[in-house]
């Protein structure tokens, strides 16, 4: 079989059907490249293990012959149809199911409409020969091409090094182009490439290398937007971070790139309760944003606002200053009709935060009874943008003991969360947590001590035992505890029901009040609540 020789160095922007590429890479030869990555199956919500895939077919029989078979078929393929061997070689570098026709084929390869038109005809003649051949079939849907767990992992040992490097960066081009950008929204459509996202974020750092620095660090940009902008932080927090790396070492500790991840990875962090480490990154970023851009510039009064809203969590007392230095200029930047609508957005967003940090209640009501009502006019009222405001308000309520009306908020905020993103979330189990306070100021202490219990138990598997919210949700738990067993000792009557709660709840008081550390106890001798634990394994930190 004639194998063509070349340089694929300079080919990296070509794209299916641009003649560049005619001649630069020789297929077959069966080289095993021993560095590529096995194929995977990503959870819905967070990035997934590598997992070896041994030789087997569908039927799970495992086969060295099988290999050699579809090497076969794919020199077969070659020798009679080259171009369908690229094809086939580009679709083995994303995931395995449901690749994208636009992936496939990018219409920006062609400037002119005849020459997509004639790009578009040789991909349907490729397609067809794959399909005909039975390596790749086709989605229900019609909208892309999938491929069997086992031939996409033959594909990679099928060909060189060298051809594994020029067509991955050939895929990671055609997805940077694909990915929406993230003032655009168009969730939908990040959704669908998430698989595809998650396999470049699989990526060992150490094999990026500075021409493909850029286009890499762009796809985990994004995708750590959408994860973030979706509830997935621990992936967002590992794309950040594995980005974060690559971008200090190709374009300086000091470069704009390298300063957005480490906001990005503050983020993820502060969203999962790791103040300590979303404080010690943003006060970096604060002091060099202020050097270079100055104190007063948007991008430094959001970082500001974000390192105020992480020290009020940790209890200090600088979240105050730097909050009554920056609400001027917030204020003053909202008043700017230039704003786009995530400026604008953003920015009403740290204006509350601001607000809410400075106890000024009538404004911070106010502020989120907007934010809440603009939302609801672009989104619907169970996106997760428009529960958190719900819930952001309900806070800024209960502090004004409006608390029938942040009980309403707190329940839709929780039925919302639990929906899309499960019951142990964390954001679902914040949502709990302040239903809770609100019941238990209106006396509610038998929910109120459910929902505690509820809490402790989920914030645990996310934060471990000895955070400052485990702490403060026993403490409530314990309260609640204590007042209804006072209840329990009123003598009144009762239904059988009620006996029966009652009697459960002083049963599990007992547990609690047999140690000093009391929590310790609790976690040796309790019998959890079942809340699906299935669905929080793709949400739970590393």
């Amino acid at each position: 079989m004639a194998h063509h020789q070349g340089d694929v160095r300079d080919s990296s922007n070509a794209l299916y059907g641009n003649n560049r590429f005619e001649g630069q890479v020789h297929f077959g030869g069966h080289i095993v490249n021993n560095n590529y990555h096995y194929p995977f199956a990503p959870g819905p919500s967070g990035l997934a293990f590598q997992q070896p895939l041994e030789s087997n077919d569908d039927e799970g029989n495992s086969s060295s012959g099988d290999k050699h078979d579809l090497f076969s078929e794919f020199d077969r393929i070659y020798e009679q149809h080259p171009s369908a061997a690229q094809l086939l070689s580009l679709i083995g570098m994303f995931h395995p199911r449901s690749i994208p026709r636009s992936l496939l084929l990018d219409p920006t390869s062609s400037t002119s409409r005849v020459a997509r038109q004639e790009v578009e005809r040789k991909f349907e003649r490729d397609s067809e020969i794959l399909l005909d051949c039975s390596v790749v079939r086709l989605d229900t849907d019609g909208s892309g091409l999938s491929m069997d767990g086992f031939a996409h992992h033959c594909v990679k040992e099928w060909l060189s090094e060298d051809q594994v490097r020029f067509f991955k960066l050939r895929s990671w081009s055609a997805l940077a182009s694909n990915i929406p950008d993230p003032n655009a929204g168009n969730l939908e459509r990040f959704e669908s490439l998430l698989p595809h996202i998650e396999v470049v974020a699989m990526e060992d750092p150490r094999s990026v290398d500075a021409q493909s620095a850029v286009v890499w660090t762009t796809i985990l940009r994004r995708g750590a937007w959408y994860a973030h902008r979706t509830g997935r932080y621990p992936m967002a927090e590992q794309m950040s971070r594995k980005a974060l790396g690559v971008s200090k070492e190709m374009f300086g500790v000091n470069h704009y790139k390298t300063i957005r991840f480490r906001s990005q990875l503050a983020r993820a962090y502060a969203r999962q309760m790791n103040y300590p480490a979303a404080e010690k990154i943003q006060s970096r970023v604060v002091q060099h944003q202020r050097k270079t851009y100055g104190a007063k510039d948007r991008r430094v009064l959001l970082d500001s606002s974000e390192l105020a809203t992480t020290l009020y969590h940790m209890n200090d007392p600088g979240a105050k200053a730097i909050y009554r230095e920056i609400l001027p200029g917030l204020e003053g930047i909202l008043r700017d009709n230039n704003l786009s609508p995530t400026d604008t957005r953003n920015i009403n967003a740290a204006i509350s935060e601001t607000l809410h940090g400075l106890q000024k209640w009538n404004k911070c009501e106010t502020v989120d009874r907007q934010i809440l009502a603009r939302t609801l006019e672009t989104l619907s009222r169970y996106d997760l943008t428009s529960l958190n405001a719900m819930d952001r308000l309900g806070l800024t309520l209960q502090r004004r003991n409006k608390h029938q009306e942040a009980e309403t908020l707190f329940r839709a905020s929780i039925k919302g969360r639990t929906e899309k993103l499960g019951d142990c979330h964390i954001d679902t189990l914040n949502s709990m947590l302040h239903l809770a306070d609100t019941l238990a100021a209106q006396h509610e202490f038998r929910e109120a001590k459910v929902l505690y219990k509820e809490a402790l138990d989920g914030f645990e598997e996310w934060v471990g035992s000895q955070h400052e919210i485990i702490r403060r949700c026993y403490k409530s738990f314990q309260d609640c505890s204590g007042m209804v067993q006072d209840d329990v000792e009123r003598p009144r009557a009762r239904s059988s029901s009620g006996e029966s709660q009652e009697s459960a709840s002083s049963s599990d008081d007992g547990q609690y009040a047999s140690s000093s550390d009391g929590y310790q106890a609790h976690k040796q001798g309790e019998q959890h609540i079942d809340r699906k634990r299935g669905v929080f394994k793709w949400f739970r930190r590393g």
